[in-house]
This record gives structure tokens, C-alpha cells and sequence, in this order.
């Protein structure tokens, strides 16, 4: 009687882990409203209101809950030469035609502390 109970016990934790580990994954739909699938903000642009090229997205930042926060932006120099990270909130940019538009001129986003990761 005793192994009947074990063996009922195992095969009760073995259902309920099985069960327990919820509905099969669903795929996520990755494409935006124009059909292409999403990338990565990595060296996605940011410019100016004219239109001018201030730097690139290196990183994202999270907050404690997840949530992106704020955009390790890396500023000036030339080919990686004389460049700086510094962090900026997301709140900072607007997206428009692919890139992230700042409404930090260029001289504030360059007084910004720097990030080091």
C-alpha cells in the first residue's frame, strides 16, 4: 500500500508540474504597421530637429520594473575616435522617419554626464 501512495504522489507532482507550466508558447508578432519585422535600436540614429546627425543609440536602459528609461547615446568624435557616452531619457527623443529626433540640442546632450558602463 505504501508504494501505491508513493507512486500516486510522484505521478500527482509529475501531472501538476507538466500542467503547471502553462499554454504553449504563442509566437509574438514582430512586424510593425508596415509589414517589417522589428530590429534593434543598436546605432539607430540621433539627430537634431534640422535634421542634423548628433550620434547613435548604443544602448537601452531599463528601470527596475523592466520598462525601458533611458538611451546610452554615443556623441561625436569620428569612427568610434573622440566619442562619449551619455545617458538620456527616453523621454528626451521622438521617433520619426527611422530615427530618434532629440529635443536636446547637440550642445546639451554633450553637457550630459558621461556613462560608463
Amino acid at each position: 500500500m505504501t508504494r501505491f501512495h508513493s507512486f500516486a504522489t510522484i505521478a500527482a507532482i509529475l501531472a501538476a508540474s507538466v500542467t503547471s507550466a502553462g499554454p504553449d508558447p504563442v509566437p509574438a508578432d514582430t512586424r510593425d504597421q508596415s509589414g517589417a519585422f522589428l530590429r534593434a535600436l543598436d546605432d539607430l540614429d540621433v539627430v537634431s530637429v534640422d535634421g542634423e546627425k548628433i550620434g547613435e543609440i548604443e544602448e537601452v536602459l531599463v528601470d527596475m520594473e523592466g520598462q525601458p528609461a533611458a538611451f546610452v547615446v554615443e556623441i561625436g568624435g569620428f569612427l568610434g575616435i573622440g566619442d562619449r557616452d551619455a545617458q538620456v531619457p527616453i523621454d528626451a527623443f521622438v521617433f520619426e522617419n527611422g530615427a530618434y529626433v532629440s529635443k536636446m540640442t547637440r550642445e546639451q546632450l554633450e553637457n550630459l554626464p558621461e556613462w560608463d558602463d
